[in-house]
């Protein structure tokens, strides 16, 4: 078995000719290649490039901040040559840099590393790496005095040239099989990241694993998307591919999920014979194919077709397998596998088993007990264990093994990585546990993982820190978030989350929440059946109800760089408030009163009817109607979804939930109703019969006219004051922060129910979170004229920008800002400046009538509103007020007009964001936006221009140097010109006072 590098040469020697590794474009075509010789060559330039140029050392470390690319690989083999010790990580976003950066500060600091690594191309994109910080008024903290490196070929128009010979570099240092080879950090689900320390003796062995498992011959021709930067697509995939003698064609992973089908025309091309992606890559090919593409794929070259990285499920791959049948793709090609990084990846493959076990024996007692029909629960069989791999299934807690078929954590003893990088007290919990009361001195991985043995194969469960312990069930989130991925249409593929949350009266008991992604363009009244929908499938299924549901737009679900729902992070977002309320829609809590349900659906002669179908209701029997709200009330579910005739445990109510209704009942119908009488009346059905008897048999304090009333509102409606305090202190947790970011205003009364906030939460943040060209008015006051803020044509354009400076004149005058048209889907995008400026002055017009108004907005805002005053005075010839302009300047140094040009923008918004539908309209409408700004007309205007100008210079960081902005002239001449000490980013945050009271000052002039 020979080091890495070692190998590399070898394959040079031998096949230097042969293509080792390709990369396709968005159109599916080779972009470039690396040769066998190649490899080698640019290993030895990028390895003297680094020592003689950058002045690293073996054992320094260097981040990879690469889009990907052959790039990436370039730099990645070149540290590997020079001993430098590489970081791979997901490059920072500069369109949402903070919270990106953030994440690479944390990885810098704990890394220790000297130099940032990047391709030409990054170096472009990173000069946008502030341009969103325009209008949110964050600050952007790239990691400080940390030089960056450029490692593309070509640079300078040459090829990078160190003193060494080529074909023969990095003679100079040879690795030992314990010195580290990388950092590859993973943040899992539940911390922060930890640098996972691979040594070359480590990828050695993965790779010879790798090759003979899979066949990595002559003949392999892989085709994969997999990340880079993840330990998936960066050792089994680049690095194994590289160590294999075959071809390795890639993808960049958004060119995969904006066309799915090009991952298979690909493959049908060059004759694939390897590929592999998680679980959620074959739920796509299957959604996001047709037949009649499927009917021209020819996949039966395929002999491996791995999925891992996610746990498998049976009805995913039936489902992928069903549709690709007429490809000619081998059901036996399938391979389900298991790894993880901190094994060097791969423990097991070619997963051949399944087996159906009974769902309540493994949730209770953690044991794989066989049973078919309903009630069971289908797994899928992950391989089994390699000669020199050692798999154990051990008691968490107890440090035991245990017996076949039992469920505990999964131990694993063969390559694994040496520790985490700087936690030795992690390390030695996590790289070197024992077996309790055994004379072994081997230590094991503990991998976090819950799963079992049978018959020497490995079936995985699930997280063990994501387990769920709701009502003494052991419950797999998995399992929760696969049965709801096709409850309702508007629900995002692989935006849910479920995890737990502290539930109950004192918040004493486990609780389940939900969180659930919805489509960009989902009417904001189906939000609600979303939420009802997520409930009752829950309940059916799972025999559990939620403590919270929450609804909110692409992005809120918490995921790794590799795609992994990050479930702890999801809960602390949703406690601690950082879910923001603009990202927030609907929100369903526990007892928060049960959701509004008409008189007349109450009180209908047939069925109620919803999305998803519901169950009927209670027809002229106000009794029966009173005894089904109480249900829903515990449930927090709509009264329709509850069954009158089905058991109420069969809906989900457990023992806690029982005791909670039968005081509910005590309450609402002013008698006492012991737990033990609804668990001897377990039916809605049962429970009205039972206190309609009591009424019959001549009760003094129950009246028959009392059984008929609807319960005391003020215990369980949403109209009343009641219980709604504790209701209200959660929904303000949930909405903490709303005021800072403007989606909700800060002299907003905080309603006195939770039904209330709920509306207001959905009204305010639903008419918001996704801008249109529909203005949003923020205060209103006696003064005139009107003013209006134009937004700007940047990534985050949207009226919230405003909110803060608009707080400013609330009770004084009317102030509103209108977004831009083409932001929204479905929106159309003017096709010239004229038709851009007709459709702002029409949306003004309709806004404001016959009043006068002031046209402002700040950055590129300002010249649309200036270019928008000139069409009021020389096209509709109607006066105004005046147009102002918050720092609006020409830009005089061409760079600056450089960073909004269409190949920028196409390598920051798909390489480092992430392209789905929303985002590509997003990204049309800023194009088309930036082309549309130079043309707009900037003569003079008769009406006065007011000039307000930030004082303190905004450094945007540009490649190796820096840019300064602003350049000092203005957009236009101006009557007035004011100043404020506050820099370009930060005039609408900290600056927002200080121009309100000079806008203020300028309109009042008289």
């Amino acid at each position: 078995m020979s080091l890495l590098l070692d190998r590399f040469r070898e394959l040079a020697a031998c096949i230097p000719a042969n293509t080792a590794i390709s990369f396709v474009n968005e159109k599916g075509r080779v972009a470039e290649s690396m040769s066998r010789a190649d490899v080698v060559s640019d290993m030895g330039e990028v390895a003297e490039f680094l020592r003689h140029h950058c002045g690293l050392e073996p054992g320094d470390r260097a981040i990879l901040a690469y889009p990907s690319g052959l790039d990436f690989v370039r730099g990645l083999i070149g540290c590997l040559a020079a001993g430098v010790v590489p970081v791979p990580i997901y490059p920072p976003d500069p369109i949402n840099p903070q919270k990106t950066v953030d994440r690479m500060q944390r990885v810098v600091a704990s890394s220790g590393a000297k130099a940032v690594l990047t391709s030409r191309r990054y170096a472009n994109a990173r000069r946008l790496g502030t341009a969103r910080s325009i209008v949110t008024g964050s600050t952007v903290g790239w990691p400080g005095d940390l030089p960056w490196h450029i490692t593309s070929r070509g640079i300078g128009g040459r090829r990078m040239r160190g003193p060494g010979t080529p074909g023969a570099p990095g003679r100079g240092w040879s690795p030992s099989p314990d010195a580290p080879a990388l950092l590859q950090y993973t943040s899992g689900s539940t911390s922060d990241p930890k640098g996972v320390v691979i040594t070359h003796g480590n990828l050695a062995h993965q790779v010879d694993f790798n090759r003979r498992l899979l066949g990595l011959g002559l003949d392999a021709r892989g085709v994969f998307w997999l990340p880079p930067y993840h330990d998936f697509g960066l050792i089994s995939v680049i690095l194994s591919g590289l160590a294999g003698s075959g071809e390795v064609t890639l993808m960049s992973p958004l060119t995969f999920l904006q066309r799915p089908a090009l991952w298979f025309d690909v493959m049908d091309r060059v004759r694939a014979t390897h590929t592999a992606a998680p679980k959620f890559a074959y739920e796509l090919a299957v959604r996001k194919t047709t037949a009649e593409q499927r009917a021209a794929w020819d996949l039966s070259s395929l002999q491996v077709v791995m999925s891992a990285a996610e746990p498998v499920r049976e009805d995913t791959t039936s489902r992928f397998l069903d549709a690709f049948s007429g490809t000619g793709l081998r059901r036996d090609a399938f391979c389900p596998a298991y790894g993880l990084a901190e094994h060097t990846v791969a423990v097991t493959m070619f997963g051949r088993s399944t087996l159906s076990v009974d769902r309540h024996q493994l949730e209770t007692q953690r044991l794989a007990v066989p049973a078919d029909g309903p009630g069971s629960q289908m797994l899928i069989g992950c391989g089994q264990v390699a000669d020199d791999v050692d798999v154990r299934i051990v008691d968490p807690e107890l440090h035991v093994p245990l017996a076949d078929g039992q469920v505990g954590e999964i131990w694993v003893d063969s390559s694994k990585a040496a520790s985490y990088w700087g936690l030795p007290d992690k390390s030695r919990d996590t790289f070197g546990a024992r077996l309790a009361g055994s004379d072994d001195s081997r230590s094991y991985l503990r991998t976090g993982d819950l799963g079992l043995l049978h018959d020497g194969e490995l079936y995985v469960c699930g997280r063990l820190k994501d387990l769920l312990i709701l009502a003494g069930r052991n419950i797999h989130p998995q399992d929760i978030e696969e049965s709801l991925r096709d409850c309702h249409p508007a629900i995002r593929p692989g935006g849910i989350a479920a995890f737990a949350v502290d539930a109950g009266d004192a918040g004493d008991v486990e609780g389940l929440a939900v969180l659930v992604e919805v489509k960009a363009d989902i009417a904001t009244e189906m939000l609600s059946g979303v939420a009802d929908e997520v409930q009752a499938v829950v309940l059916k299924n799972h025999q559990l109800r939620c403590s919270a549901v929450v609804v909110a737009p692409p992005g809120s679900v918490s995921k790794t760089t590799s795609g992994k729902v990050q479930r702890a992070r999801c809960r602390t977002r949703l406690l601690d408030g950082t879910l923001e309320a603009e990202e927030l829609l609907v929100a369903r809590l526990e007892d928060a009163g049960p959701p509004d349900v008409p008189d007349d659906e109450l009180g209908t002669a047939g069925p109620v009817v919803t999305s998803a179908g519901a169950w009927p209701a209670a027809p002229g029997d106000p009794l029966l109607a009173s005894v089904r709200d109480q249900v829903a009330a515990v449930f927090g579910i709509r009264a329709a979804r509850v069954d009158i005739d089905q058991p109420l445990s069969e809906q989900g109510l457990d023992s806690v939930g029982f005791v909670k209704l039968a005081s509910r009942l005590s309450q609402a119908f002013d008698r006492d109703v012991p737990p033990v009488d609804v668990f001897n009346h377990p039916t809605v059905r049962g429970l009205a019969h039972m206190l309609r008897d009591a009424e019959v048999a001549g009760c003094e304090h129950h009246p028959p006219q009392a059984l008929l009333q609807h319960p005391n509102p003020a215990r369980c409606g949403p109209a009343g004051d009641g219980d709604a305090a504790s209701t209200r202190d959660s929904f303000e947790a949930l909405l903490k922060g709303a005021i800072t970011t403007g989606r909700i205003s800060e002299g907003m009364h905080l309603p006195r129910s939770a039904s209330q906030l709920r509306l207001a939460v959905q009204s305010e943040s639903g008419a918001r979170t996704w801008p249109t060209a529909v203005p949003t008015t923020f205060t209103s006051g006696p003064k005139a004229p009107h003013l209006i803020f134009l937004c700007t044509s940047v990534f985050s354009s949207g009226v919230h920008n405003y909110a803060r400076i608009a707080s400013e004149f609330r009770g004084v005058r009317a102030v509103s800002a209108i977004p831009l048209p083409g932001f929204a889907r479905g929106e159309p995008l003017p096709d010239s400046p004229e038709a851009a400026v007709e459709c702002l002055a029409r949306i003004v017009v309709e806004l404001v009538g016959d009043e006068p108004f002031v046209l402002a907005g700040q950055s590129s805002g300002g010249k649309f509103a200036y270019a928008l005053g000139k069409h009021f005075e020389d096209v509709r010839n109607r006066n105004f007020a005046g147009v102002a302009l918050l720092d609006s300047h020409k830009e005089s140094d061409p760079e600056l007009t450089e960073l909004l040009t269409r190949e920028i923008l196409y390598d920051v918004y798909v390489e480092s964001v992430g392209q789905d539908l929303f985002h590509a309209t997003r990204l049309t409408a800023v194009v088309s936006w930036s082309d549309l700004l130079p043309n707009m007309y900037d003569g003079p205007l008769e009406s006065d221009v007011l000039f307000v100008q930030c004082t303190r210079p905004w450094v945007m960081p540009y490649g190796a140097g820096d840019i300064t902005y602003p350049a000092t002239e203005p957009w236009s001449p101006s009557n007035t010109v004011r100043t404020v000490a506050v820099d370009h980013v930060s005039l609408l945050v900290e600056g927002a006072k200080p121009a309100a009271q000079i806008l203020e000052e300028w309109i009042s002039r008289g």
